[in-house]
């Protein structure tokens, strides 16, 4: 029981019975008292036995569910081991099973998705994006129209991942070809706005033009993902390939200009061993270019000697001096002034009523010597003509004629054993002869620089005229010499400088050692005549 305070706490009112009191309350006794033990209230037995039937089921339904789990799981991973080993699933297979099964099927044939997917991307990754969705999603129908949850679960499970590379994969491709048609077509207006450049007198600084060029260039480029280190690269590889076969270096300077920045192209490290590599190279092709001119000089020069040489014989025959005089007034200017004053001198000497000029009797030992420098090739015509006194008449004409068809002999032997054309390419021969025609001191001679034009413009046509002539005649560009390569430029070289219109294909003599073999064409005595058909033309 509870012991009664000894000590009032202060400031605790006390409870007055009145102030409590109310007639609806009845008057009871309290049953509970706080040191009185719990007494548990009394139950129906009927109630507790079903409670203890409920707590029993209870236990038994959850060990049964978890047994059917079981059994699912068991039979689920007997059916992804039956789809493994490529067996049949049973007709009265479980449910879980069959959705194993249907599960790896989903899964194996994701792999083979992939594979087509790859092939896909591959054959038409440069299609338009639409339609290359449409084939993307009908191949996936292939695979997942009528497919049961399970498959399109074990199936989703990789194809989710290979669509989502593809579709990486492409986008990235595209934005490659949008890339790579920038740069091609910004290159072809580099290239153009480049020659415009050159040709334009009034702009004094062409390497900063190049750069502001390149310059708009790289600001386009970002629109298109293209950084201006790319830009940069593209125009470098384009320029200096340019420069290089052409053999221009002076083209490459705006690679040393800088931008507004301050920036050149050729201060990016990447860039400047390149840089100086095409510097180098447009150099050596310079170099190659002006030895490929001047042998191409020689050889106009030679075929002009040689011609005009036959034509003297051959006039002097037929008792036509003027034939040949005509000649020589056409070719002399392309001829250095020995090779074409001996000539002068020799036909001179040589018409009719002019034996005066020659000795009543021939010294023997110093025509037997004339001879052999003749047909060796070590005979000038200046020599014989120091010697004309010391011959007939008779005997200085078999001399001159020993000289021309030996200096043939050579121009024929050159022409089948020239190797080193064979590693040039046709641009590099036409650039030969757009330099040869261009020159103002040509084979001694000095030119009109107005007339290069013109005879820049007729080296293009007959160069075209001839490429295509002997195309014709070989059955085909790719049976075509090297030989016969720098046959059609050192002809369109020749026809360049005639001063005589329409051009006649018809009378364009055709390369006479183009169907020899060298063997042939060095056991060729004869001279080739082929010269004689402008002086027809002009007839």
């Amino acid at each position: 029981m509870p012991r009664q305070t000894q000590k009032r706490i202060k400031g605790q009112k006390q409870v007055v019975a009145q102030s409590t009191f109310d007639f609806t309350v009845p008057q009871r006794d309290v049953a509970a008292r706080p040191v009185d033990p719990y007494s548990q209230p009394g139950s129906d037995p009927k109630v507790a036995n079903v409670l203890s039937f409920l707590q029993e089921m209870k236990g038994t339904l959850h060990t049964a569910t978890q047994l059917s789990d079981m059994i699912s799981r068991q039979q689920r991973e007997k059916g992804k081991a039956a789809r493994g080993r490529q067996e049949e699933a049973p007709e009265d297979a479980h449910w879980a099973f069959l959705e194993g099964y249907e599960m790896i099927s989903g899964m194996a044939d994701a792999y083979d998705y992939e594979k087509q997917m790859t092939e896909l991307l591959e054959k038409s990754w440069r299609d338009d994006v639409n339609e290359f969705e449409l084939k993307k999603d009908a191949l996936g129908k292939q695979y997942l129209n009528g497919a049961t949850d399970a498959y399109v679960d074990g199936f989703l499970s990789r194809g989710m991942a290979v669509e989502n590379r593809i579709e990486k994969e492409f986008e990235k491709r595209q934005r490659e070809i949008l890339q790579e048609n920038f740069l091609t077509k910004s290159m072809k207006i580099f290239k153009l706005d480049s020659q415009d450049i050159v040709n334009d007198d009034s702009i004094k600084d062409k390497a900063q033009a190049r750069r502001d060029i390149t310059t708009k260039i790289q600001e386009t480029a970002v629109e298109y993902g293209l950084s201006k280190s790319q830009v940069s690269e593209a125009i470098l590889k384009t320029a200096g390939a340019e420069a290089d076969l052409l053999g221009k270096p002076e083209e490459l300077a705006f690679l040393y200009t800088p931008d507004s920045t301050g920036v050149a192209i050729a201060d990016n490290p990447k860039f400047a061993e390149a840089a100086t590599r095409y510097v180098e190279g447009a150099l050596s092709t310079r170099k190659a270019l002006e030895t490929e001119a001047r042998l191409a000089r020689e050889r106009l020069e030679k075929d002009y000697a040689v011609a005009a040489g036959k034509t003297i014989l051959e006039a002097l025959d037929g008792n036509d001096p003027g034939k040949a005089q005509m000649l020589l007034e056409k070719t002399g200017r392309f001829m250095n002034f020995t090779m074409f004053s001996g000539l002068q001198k020799a036909l001179t000497n040589m018409r009719e009523g002019s034996d005066t000029h020659f000795g009543s009797f021939t010294d023997q030992t110093t025509f037997d010597y004339l001879r052999i420098l003749a047909r060796a090739g070590n005979l000038s015509l200046s020599d014989l003509e120091e010697r004309r006194e010391s011959l007939t008449k008779t005997d200085y004409r078999a001399v001159f004629a020993d000289l021309i068809y030996s200096l043939d002999k050579e121009r024929s032997r050159e022409q089948s054993t020239r190797k080193s054309i064979t590693e040039t390419t046709m641009e590099r021969v036409r650039a030969t002869g757009r330099k040869v025609v261009a020159q103002e001191d040509t084979i001694g001679r000095i030119l009109n620089p107005e007339t290069a034009p013109l005879r820049a413009l007729r080296y293009e046509l007959y160069f075209g005229d001839y490429y295509n002539k002997i195309v014709d005649e070989r059955g085909g560009r790719a049976k075509m010499t090297s030989e016969d390569m720098q046959y059609v430029a050192d002809k369109a070289i020749w026809m360049s400088f005639q001063d005589y219109e329409p051009r006649n294909l018809e009378k364009m003599p055709v390369n006479p050692d183009a169907t020899k073999t060298s063997q042939d064409t060095q056991q060729t005595d004869q001279p080739d005549d082929s010269l004689d058909f402008w002086l027809d033309e002009k007839e």
